[in-house]
């Protein structure tokens, strides 16, 4: 009920692929163990070099990539450096980008943390490792000037995705 599953609910309503978090993390896993400094610098590369080719220009005769949902944790100041450098290789692309912060409670997020089907996926599903992340670390929104922040307590996944397609619509961006 989180970031993938509004990011995949939106896919389905606009043209968009989606770059999700656990697809680079789940590849950098298999060289090194959760803790491996060197597992999150590979994570964060993969995600980079993987937006590099998508958002290089097309070749002649070739599909464009559609738009590009990217799903992330960003946490502060950890993740300050790979998200600036994101921003940085989207903007000198020209492409466009519209961060959204979902938020919720951490009482609901840790009543989703063992949720079925999170497990196969290489997400987290401990609850007492995701209490030990809310208290050691600091999850703000991105600091982009374009973040929208939406409160997903209540609302389903496919609520959310549609008030994005639609305030992207309204602006008449991609995502």
């Amino acid at each position: 009920m989180g970031k993938l599953t509004t990011a995949r609910a939106i896919a389905k309503r606009h043209p968009s692929v989606v770059l999700h978090n656990h697809l680079t993390f789940n590849l950098a896993r298999h060289l090194f163990e959760p803790g491996d400094d060197r597992l999150v610098a590979l994570h964060r590369e993969l995600r980079l070099v993987m937006l590099r080719h998508a958002l290089a220009p097309t070749p002649p005769a070739a599909e464009p990539v559609p738009d590009i949902i990217l799903t992330l944790v960003y946490a502060d100041p950890d993740s300050v450096a790979n998200v600036a450098e994101i921003v940085r290789l989207v903007e000198t692309t020209g492409a466009a980008l519209h961060p959204y912060y979902l938020h919720c409670s951490a009482d609901s997020l840790l009543s989703r943390v063992a949720a079925p089907g999170r497990e196969a996926e290489g997400k987290l599903v401990s609850r007492t490792r995701l209490e030990k992340m809310l208290r050691e670390k600091h999850y703000p929104p991105i600091p982009h000037p374009n973040t929208r922040k939406l409160d997903n307590e209540r609302s389903t996944p496919d609520d959310t995705a549609c008030e994005i397609v639609r305030d992207l619509e309204v602006s008449g961006s991609g995502t």
